[in-house]
């Protein structure tokens, strides 16, 4: 791991525990404003802007030079759905056996929904269905995974790349004032926004290395989303969520350029997409919990995140079985 850049993992250890704690907070209804939101956007929006721009950042690092765009889409297949479809398994069994039957949401034709991975976005938009695990923006980064090698090109001529930036945030302000107005939808549950906020990741990797010479970006960036966090400022409340997770995406890359890691961090890091899936609907359990009022909150919450460590390894272990049993079919396949 000598050339591991262990600023990345702490990024994305960090957006993902303002999205677990944002989700926690919100099924316990917790009274306090500032375990919720900062001055000016919700924990979860930040955490999902650090998520998006950490996506687009890593892909444009990593593929910049995509050849095989089938070979891309298979790798980025099995990046979500195996845990996705291990995950939605095992809880859609434990609540079979809650309701007594295995149809207890209705119609199984809605189970299409979760094989394509867009159960939870769908909800937002009044179709019910068996969505378990993950959230919303699980449908998003499906389109952006299909979008990418588009993306890629449009990004490899300077012309044509800025011309698209200054159209995707035309589109992004008309977007938020024009068209989630007109349909009442919420404009950060969007594929307009994700793409946006994806590609100002891939922008700045293009400009790393510069970024990561001047050491004072990053201070000013951080001094200013300290201010974004505490002070209120006007604006609509999706600019300001994405900016100040820009802000902070920005200061912890330049900042902690340098940091240093060990297998601890490195393995806590590979387990968030695993506890993406699984943290809210535990936290859901836990609240059943709560109300009962037989267990302390402080024991509950302890026990919480007891479960969503352990969830989160006998997935990744039952994953990467499952990736490896996929693999040895398809070379066997191949050899026939």
């Amino acid at each position: 791991m000598k050339n591991r850049d262990y600023s990345l993992d702490i990024i994305r250890i960090y957006g993902m525990f303002l999205i677990i704690f944002f989700h926690v907070v919100s099924v316990f209804a917790f009274q306090t404003p500032i375990l919720s939101t900062s001055a000016n956007a919700t924990w979860g929006l930040i955490g999902t802007t650090i998520f998006f721009l950490l996506s687009g950042y890593l892909l444009k690092e990593h593929h910049s030079d995509l050849k095989n765009v089938f070979k891309f889409y298979g790798k980025r297949w099995l990046s979500i759905f195996p845990a996705f479809y291990l995950s939605f398994l095992f809880f859609y069994l434990l609540n079979v056996i809650q309701n007594g039957q295995f149809l207890y949401k209705g119609h199984p034709k809605t189970f299409l929904f979760t094989l394509l991975g867009i159960d939870k976005y769908l909800v937002w938009y009044g179709i019910d269905s068996y969505a378990l695990v993950g959230e919303w923006f699980t449908a998003i980064l499906i389109v952006l995974y299909l979008l990418f090698p588009l993306l890629n090109l449009i990004a490899k001529n300077k012309i044509v790349k800025w011309i698209f930036t200054v159209l995707l945030l035309g589109l992004y302000v008309v977007n938020i004032y024009v068209i989630t107005v007109k349909t009442g939808k919420i404009p950060d549950i969007s594929v307009i926004t994700g793409v946006s906020v994806f590609w100002a990741g891939m922008m700045i990797s293009d400009c790393k290395e510069f970024l990561r010479k001047h050491s004072f970006i990053g201070i000013i960036t951080g001094v200013l989303a300290l201010v974004c966090l505490i002070v209120p400022l006007k604006g609509h409340y999706l600019m300001k969520g994405n900016f100040i997770g820009l802000l902070v995406f920005l200061t912890f890359l330049i900042l902690l350029k340098n940091a240093k890691g060990g297998k601890a961090l490195t393995y806590i890091s590979t387990l968030t997409y695993e506890m993406y899936l699984i943290h809210h609907i535990l936290a859901d359990y836990a609240f059943v919990v709560y109300k009962k009022g037989i267990v302390p909150l402080p024991v509950i919450l302890f026990i919480y995140v007891a479960c969503l460590f352990l969830g989160s390894f006998l997935l990744h272990i039952a994953t990467k079985g499952l990736i490896k049993g996929i693999g040895k079919l398809f070379s066997r396949k191949k050899s026939e």
